[in-house]
């Protein structure tokens, strides 16, 4: 008597007249049942007139419940009804495909920006693909030069996610896979949200065990691409519980762009922590007012302006800089800037990065790997390691042991730290056989064929 509904079933509690049309089927619910119920042999026009009565019921009880001198409301009628028209008319007529393809809301530059240059060159006619991105940052003008960009969150944007066969990111917030999940219109789309297919690019290898946040239940991920071959076991063996057929080990499509320019760069690139900042459904994470007071930020502010430090790279002719994570780039200000010190922010590209420094010191960072993968060393500090994998953040520990399977040495406090990177500094920084060793037996591809392995596993689900 008291049905309830998962946020991934297409019928709704708010409106008992919602329903679900899929291949010839049409559901709904009627009091305390379910009802499944198959329809005529379809044709050509046939789907709209199946459906045509459950969608003006649901219609009338949507405006009926809902304050229609609000403008939003009545939007997304509108919006629905046109979704459901191409859905079953236009997109007949044009055979096409339709790739909704995405980085960080405000930040390109990763598997997304790699893999969409890549459809443009290859130019399928049977793909129409988008890149979605806000309009307020400095890459929406710049990818608009490559192809086609559509903004978040915009009419057209909502429009084509409700149309679109694969939404394909970088990120796996609940906003990429579904634009509607923080307005009170969400329950209106649920029928046409619920079955497309989300293809995670990750922005990072998963080296930690990440099945709270990533597993099927929560983000039920239709493609989850991975790079690196324990990587994609954990994914299996954890509390994920997606298929084999659901992982896809086809490499990173940004390890494709990778390339060395190296500049002397000793690239300080910590990972962010959740329990810094405030809770967020925009896909902008904003710190916590008392950031400052952290051991993390105390920890990083003394590092940048380590005197000793400083002194051994102006010696060995090299420069410190700083790149902090994308959810800590707005407080950048906060840390203490020694003119000695480069700081990086939002229009510096991680690859770019990558090719210019000679070394890189993080602490939990995944996005190292990508510099491991050119074959340069890496250097881990983890002064707060309890209280970071202590469930606060967003990860538990998981298959990669950093002291047995990290791509450096492993330290827990500045000093450590500091005398490692001066010792690769007299050396060149030149990557240690053991590390050189992990890395050949991590990762599963060493070519720049990544894009192309991607494209074909997706084009080959239609085939």
């Amino acid at each position: 008597t008291n049905i309830k509904f998962s946020k991934f079933m297409p019928f709704n509690t708010v409106f008992s007249k919602s329903y679900y049309f899929s291949e010839n089927w049409i559901a709904n619910m009627d009091k305390c049942r379910l009802i499944i119920k198959k329809c005529g042999e379809t044709s050509f026009v046939n789907p709209l007139l199946q459906i045509s009565e459950y969608e003006n019921n649901f219609i009338e009880q949507v405006k009926s419940n809902l304050d229609l001198n609000n403008d939003c409301f009545v939007n997304a009628i509108k919006l629905r009804q046109n979704a459901i028209y191409a859905k079953y008319i236009y997109s007949r007529l044009t055979h096409k495909k339709i790739w909704l393809i995405s980085d960080r809301v405000n930040l390109a530059g990763d598997n997304g920006e790699a893999f969409f240059l890549y459809l443009q060159k290859i130019n399928d006619p049977e793909i129409d693909s988008y890149f979605v991105i806000n309009e307020d940052c400095a890459d929406y003008e710049r990818m608009k030069q490559y192809g086609k960009v559509v903004i978040q969150n915009s009419d057209e944007h909502k429009l084509l996610h409700l149309l679109a066969d694969y939404i394909i990111s970088a990120q796996a917030d609940d906003y990429v896979f579904n634009p509607f999940s923080s307005e009170r219109t969400a329950n209106i789309f649920r029928d046409l949200l619920v079955g497309q297919k989300f293809i995670f690019l990750q922005h990072g290898i998963t080296q930690n065990n990440l099945s709270g946040w990533l597993n099927r239940f929560h983000k039920n991920i239709y493609g989850f691409v991975t790079a690196a071959i324990p990587e994609t076991q954990s994914i299996l063996d954890y509390d994920y519980n997606y298929s084999k057929e659901q992982v896809w080990l086809t490499g990173f499509t940004r390890h494709d762009r990778l390339y060395d320019d190296n500049k002397n760069y000793i690239t300080i690139m910590p990972t962010w922590r959740k329990y810094l900042t405030e809770a967020s459904t925009a896909g902008i994470n904003a710190l916590l007012a008392q950031f400052k007071d952290s051991e993390f930020f105390r920890f990083y502010n003394s590092l940048l302006n380590n005197e000793r430090f400083i002194r051994a790279a102006r010696q060995y002719g090299y420069t410190i800089c700083f790149m902090p994570h994308p959810n800590l780039m707005d407080n950048l200000e906060d840390f203490e800037h020694h003119p000695e010190v480069k700081f990086f922010g939002k229009e510096k590209p991680y690859r770019e990065i990558y090719a210019e420094s000679s070394l890189i010191l993080t602490d939990y960072s995944s996005s190292v790997m990508d510099f491991a993968f050119l074959r340069k060393p890496v250097v881990y500090c983890q002064f707060d390691k309890e209280e970071f994998f202590s469930g606060k953040h967003t990860l538990l520990e998981g298959y990669y042991d950093y002291e047995k399977h990290g791509f450096g040495e492993l330290t827990f406090n500045m000093e450590e730290a500091i005398d490692i990177i001066i010792d690769y500094m007299k050396n060149g920084c030149k990557l240690k056989p053991v590390y050189e060793n992990r890395i050949d037996q991590f990762f599963a591809f060493s070519d720049k064929n990544s894009c192309k392995r991607l494209y074909e596993k997706i084009k080959s689900l239609d085939a």
